[in-house]
């Protein structure tokens, strides 16, 4: 393994990692009832596609990375002793994320659910946006499931493009 490709590893995990908070920052955004349309804003917008532009680049892109800011110069070897395919720390990267957001969403899916249930048992009435930790947290539940059970295909789908 080169340190270039040492460093595409590095970048394109980056990139997964960044992917997942944004996806979990959306569906907390359109849950909490901020996403209706007069409530998106032009700044808000942009913000959103300079995110999606930076974790593009970082999964698809690594390399050009890697050539603009140099991070592959000043090694006294080419060569790193160290024996993975980028394939394989891929699906690692996304089990690690997938997993870290389902260990992460069920508590606070069973701690909205519960809250839920004991405000209506007790109040009779349910307030405004009251579930909207239980399908925040359930949609980042899945979110993890997905990504745990199609982590070969995800992993084939970002080497396939970054070859490009």
């Amino acid at each position: 393994m080169t340190p270039k490709s040492l460093f595409n590893i590095i970048l394109k995990v980056i990139g997964l990692y960044l992917l997942l908070e944004f996806i979990t920052q959306l569906f907390i955004f359109f849950a909490a009832g901020y996403g209706s349309y007069q409530d998106i804003s032009l700044v808000l917008l942009l913000g959103m596609l300079l995110y999606i532009l930076v974790v593009y680049v970082l999964i698809f892109k690594s390399s050009l990375i890697v050539k603009i800011l140099k991070l592959a110069e000043g090694f006294e070897s080419d060569k790193l002793d160290i024996n993975v395919s980028l394939k394989v720390v891929l699906r690692i990267s996304v089990i690690v994320c997938g997993a870290t957001l389902l260990l992460n969403s069920i508590p606070g899916f069973f701690n909205s659910g519960f809250a839920y249930i004991s405000t209506y048992r007790y109040l009779q009435i349910l307030p405004a946006n009251s579930n909207s930790g239980m399908i925040t947290n359930g949609s980042k539940i899945l979110i993890g499931l997905l990504l745990l059970g199609y982590q070969r295909q995800i992993a084939t789908i970002i080497e396939s493009k970054s070859k490009e």
